[in-house]
């Protein structure tokens, strides 16, 4: 035994008042969530200002310090940490603590002596929220110490006998930031059991916070099979975060939705539906406009708001920059954890903004964690591609969480009794390690099911038992038949209430299972709330009320339960309940629909049509690879649907614009087959919309004339007659731009005079615009020079009056050609760094090569024949990374024109040899 030990300390003793009381009111479980969050923002304070914790008092702490000041430092932060948990959790918290200095002796780990006693007394004479100190620590602090010390007289302590003069350490709450965001929802449930063997991987999660807190944007990849704790790790983060003040985000993927961008419209939902109105473009950034795409109430909460109008590809980059925006706004405000749970069911769509959101060079205070599951990761999967890229990428960690080992078991084991193990649990430890691999949720799922079977139970002072041996309780061999017998402990009345809820999704709507099922609200309530209480399931709250299965596995176990006829009914009642009761806001619920009408199986129609109505949505939302599944599902429905031949060719062009969007080369047949159906039909305007998809602004081919798309063009034209002056005159300025290569220009001339001419006739602006934009591609040549600025002064005038980047980005390309042409190199030059910064702003490829090339084209006029060269192959590698199809040809071009301008007569033959067939002009004079 070591011999005692004699110093001067500094004693602080904490207590949490009326604590029992507090206990009793708001249950058991929640109470002793309360306490661990009470512990670790105590033991913070203590580490943070060198304490030493001595003992734990059950409703506080004993701790030494070597220094007066951080003593009085640790009780000023404890009493602000307990009042910022009071206002985050909305609880009547308060703490009483007492102070003492003098010589103490330390012997089998706790102090004795004089200051022992008379911190222990002051703590329970002090008031809630009230420090008192023996006066003798602020005699001794001096000038030294930055707090307050107010001396109060003598007080007559219980235990001693004279009265002991002393003072009141005078503290202040913590300010509240002016913009406040609760906790999600799901975060905020209590969990049932303290995190247990994840200390490595949680502090490689804080310091990755503290990185972007600092400044620096992070991100944390959490990979594992189910169960393993992927979610709890971050949810443990979470907690300390909001504690602190800073703002959590959460948004989850579900499985089989393929809803585009969800975890970020459930994230953005949650910042629009919180933030007081005056406050909410500050937090949103100045792209507020464009997030009216994924959030609708936005332009409710925000009158005025609306995004920007322009192509599908524009008007996606612009919707990616404006989270990132968003993102930096937010973050500028407070440091911002965003959390992406179950990216193994993400959408590509929610992939591809994450890669933006990560490859952002903006100034971002954020952390974002991903939680996926690698056992459902191969190298077809959408997720694979991003996270190849990834591995690149700087900041971006990874954690792979695997089975907890045995200690890791034992320490659950121990927080979730808050005492030792004995003998037969450190078995019952062993034991459930061999059955679930470590697996937390097996692990916890397995310990609750063992005690509702009384097969184990806790005594008096916390520690599990069982009057059987292990061999004998039985622990269940797979996590579906632990659950299995979970769900079976509850009241039979649960049963078809839970069936309904499963075949709804991992998230559900009350008020849509009250109708599915047929009971009453009371009944369902009943039934969800002992599921509740069994761990299994959520309450989310929200109007309406939503609710969420504790894991994945939850609601497959229940799925499986359910036999193939009555499941089949669910689906069919789910949908005729989401048409009735979210009639107003069915936009959202297009997924769900479609999946509903195709997996109940008996309205192939209104499968059909729900399929379409999903793929439009998924169209709008820039989701073409999803559209293009809606389109497959609805194509399966054909025949079954007895489809009608507008409903076919509609399908066939929305499939074939995905496909073009997507760069699929089949797109032109799909495409020109939709157009041949329409026509078959003498349906003028389905033929316009078809040959309209199968093209761009300018030729189709490159090194020659589609006749197949000019035919489409020409025979909706024919059909479409004067019913569509705006359609008319884009046909005609498409015909134009793919009969670019006739020998004879007259054509193609009369074609685009006409085309202006009938866009004029109608004054729509942005029909005007498009044509102007085209017709510089008609108009190519010296002769047209002075009529090509005209134009493209206009187009100018009216891109920016529309505000459209897609059109204001060509008008400064257009701009720079004509200008280049006239050697207005300084013209030229300003034009090209004007698209070049719209180009930035977008993040579009297609721009970057054609500002790229353009540059590469000034330089070389300016006799930096180096510099451009080298801009020459930039924009190659642009252009291949992309796949932009016209990339090689314009290389080969701009390298034969560099050879020629080299002037050296060897470099002719192969200058010749490069130039593309059309343009094969390059002459030893030239």
């Amino acid at each position: 035994m070591a011999e005692p030990l004699t110093a001067t300390v500094t004693l602080l003793f904490c207590d949490l008042v009326e604590s029992t009381a507090l206990a009793s009111g708001i249950g058991d479980a929640a109470a002793d969530a309360l306490r661990h969050d009470v512990f670790d923002v105590l033991r913070a304070e203590v580490t943070a200002h060198r304490g030493t914790e001595v003992k734990n008092l059950g409703d506080g702490l004993m701790v030494s310090f070597t220094s007066n000041n951080d003593a009085v430092r640790t009780a000023c932060g404890m009493q602000q940490a307990i009042d910022v948990l009071a206002r985050k959790r909305q609880l009547p918290l308060a703490l009483r603590i007492g102070l003492s200095v003098g010589e103490a002796t330390f012997e089998d780990d706790d102090w004795f002596g004089t200051p022992v006693v008379e911190a222990s007394r002051l703590c329970s004479a002090a008031s809630s929220g009230q420090v008192l100190a023996a006066d003798v620590v602020r005699v001794l602090l001096g000038s030294r110490c930055e707090v307050t010390l107010t001396p109060v007289g003598e007080l007559q302590l219980k235990g001693l006998t004279d009265p002991l003069a002393a003072c009141e350490v005078q503290w202040a709450p913590l300010a509240v930031r002016t913009i406040q965001l609760p906790l999600p929802r799901a975060f905020s449930i209590a969990p049932r059991f303290s995190l247990a063997g994840r200390d490595d991987e949680y502090e490689q999660v804080q310091l990755a916070w503290k990185d972007a807190v600092a400044g620096t944007r992070r991100a944390v990849l959490v990979a594992g099979e189910p169960g393993v704790g992927k979610t709890r790790l971050a949810a443990e983060l979470g907690r300390a975060v909001d504690f602190d003040g800073d703002f959590v985000l959460l948004g989850r993927c579900d499985d089989g939705l393929g809803v585009p961008f969800q975890p970020f419209v459930e994230t953005l939902a949650h910042v629009v539906g919180h933030a007081p109105a005056d406050q909410l473009e500050t937090l949103l950034g100045p792209a507020a406009g464009e997030l009216c795409r994924l959030v609708p109430e936005l332009a409710q909460r925000l009158p005025g708001l609306q995004p920007t109008a322009s192509d599908p590809e524009t008007e996606r980059y612009l919707l990616f920059e404006a989270i990132a925006g968003w993102l930096e706004a937010q973050s500028q405000i407070a440091p911002t954890l965003l959390v992406l749970d179950d990216l193994h069911w993400a959408a590509e769509p929610t992939l591809h903004m994450l890669r933006h959101v990560l490859g952002s060079d903006r100034n971002m205070r954020l952390l974002v964690i991903g939680t996926y599951r690698d056992t459902e990761i191969d190298r077809t999967h959408p997720l694979g591609a991003l996270l190849a890229h990834l591995r690149r990428a700087e900041g971006v960690d990874r954690i792979a969480l695997r089975g907890l080992d045995g200690e890791g078991v034992r320490d659950l084991l121990e927080r979730a009794s808050g005492q030792e193990l004995t003998e037969q649990s450190r078995e019952l430890a062993v034991a459930l390690h061999a059955e679930t691999g470590g697996n937390p949720f097996f692990a916890i799922e397995v310990l609750v099911s063992l005690a509702e079977r009384r097969a184990i139970y806790q005594d008096a002072d916390g520690v599990w038992r069982s009057d059987v041996s292990i061999e004998e309780v039985g622990i269940p061999e797979g996590v579906k038949e632990v659950v299995g017998q979970r769900l079976s402990a509850l009241p039979g009345a649960c049963d078809a209430v839970l069936h309904g809820a499963a075949v709804a999704g991992q998230d559900f709507e009350l008020d849509v299972i009250v109708a599915v099922t047929g009971d009453t609200e009371e009944q369902v309530i009943d039934a969800l709330e002992a599921a509740r209480v069994a761990g299994l399931l959520d309450e989310l709250g929200g109007a309406p009320v939503r609710y969420r299965f504790a894991h994945a596995l939850v609601q497959q176990t229940l799925l499986d339960e359910i036999p193939t006829a009555r499941r089949l009914r669910f689906h069919r009642s789910h949908a005729e309940t989401i048409e009735r009761l979210r009639a107003a806001h069915l936009d959202r619920y297009r997924a769900a629909l479609a999946r509903h009408w195709y997996e109940a199986g008996t309205e192939p129609a209104r499968a059909l049509a729900a399929s379409v109505a999903a793929a439009d949505r998924a169209l709008s939302q820039f989701a073409d690879r999803e559209a293009l599944q809606w389109l497959t599902q609805a194509a399966d429905l054909f025949d079954d649907a007895d489809a009608s031949a507008t409903t076919r060719i509609d399908v066939m062009t929305m499939t074939g614009e995905a496909l073009r969007r997507i760069g699929d080369p089949t797109h032109r047949e799909v495409l020109l087959e939709a157009g041949r159906l329409a026509e078959r039909s003498g349906d003028g305007p389905r033929m316009a919309t078809a040959a309209l998809a199968n093209g761009r602004g300018w030729q189709s081919d490159i090194t020659g004339i589609d006749t197949e798309r000019v035919a489409a063009l020409e025979t909706a034209l024919a059909a479409l007659g004067d019913a569509d002056a705006n359609a008319r005159a884009l046909l005609l300025i498409r015909l134009a731009v793919e009969n670019i290569y006739e020998p004879d220009p007259s054509r193609r001339l009369a074609l685009a005079d006409e085309a202006l001419a009938t866009a004029r006739a109608h004054n729509d602006p942005y029909t005007v615009a498009n044509v102007l934009s085209s017709r510089h591609n008609v108009l190519l040549s010296h002769e047209t020079i002075d009529q090509r600025r005209d134009d493209n002064l206009e187009l100018a005038r009216l891109a920016d009056e529309l505000g459209d980047p897609n059109l204001r980005f060509y008008a400064r390309g257009y701009g720079c050609f004509w200008r280049y042409q006239s050697c207005d190199l300084e013209g030229a030059r300003a034009q090209n760094r004007e698209g070049a910064e719209i180009s930035r702003t977008l993040a579009q490829p297609q721009f970057e090569w054609i500002a790229t090339w353009e540059e590469a084209a000034l330089l070389r006029l300016a006799g930096d024949l180096q510099g451009s060269a080298e801009l020459v192959e930039r924009s190659r590698e642009i252009g291949a990374e992309a796949g932009i199809p016209d990339a090689e040809f314009f290389h080969a071009l701009m390298r034969a024109v560099a050879l020629v301008d080299y002037c050296d007569p060897a470099t002719l033959p192969e200058a010749r040899a490069l130039a593309p067939p059309r343009h094969r002009t390059i002459r030893a004079s030239a």
